[in-house]
């Protein structure tokens, strides 16, 4: 099991990079980011939170839920669905989702 005491923090900064070495965007850096941003969300104590279990388990809820997603937003600038968290209910499946996100959507508007 992986846990935020795994991963290298990085609250408050670009997930991406003008560097493409597998591109811009990193389901790692956005793990790092969703970690920070969910352990400050729901008030868990930093190192506590395992990427492979559902967000349920920590107390998110629909209000908690749909901040998330507007702070993924405005984080990333991308657009998402409000229920984002629940179709991707752990922190490793929604970061995966969203790298891959992110480069569509960036990619999309750049041509």
């Amino acid at each position: 099991m992986q846990n935020a005491n795994d991963l290298e923090i990085t609250r408050n900064q670009p997930v991406f990079s003008d560097a493409a070495s597998d591109g811009p965007y990193s389901a790692a850096a956005i793990t790092s980011w969703l970690i920070s941003e969910i352990e400050e969300l729901l008030s868990i104590e930093p190192g506590h939170l395992a990427v492979d279990k559902p967000l349920l388990n920590y107390g998110l809820s629909s209000m908690t839920g749909m901040i998330l997603s507007g702070n993924i937003e405005e984080h990333l600038g991308i657009r998402l669905d409000p229920s984002v968290a629940w179709e991707y209910p752990t922190i490793e499946s929604l970061a995966v989702y969203l790298a891959g996100e992110v480069k569509s959507q960036h990619l999309s508007v750049s041509i």
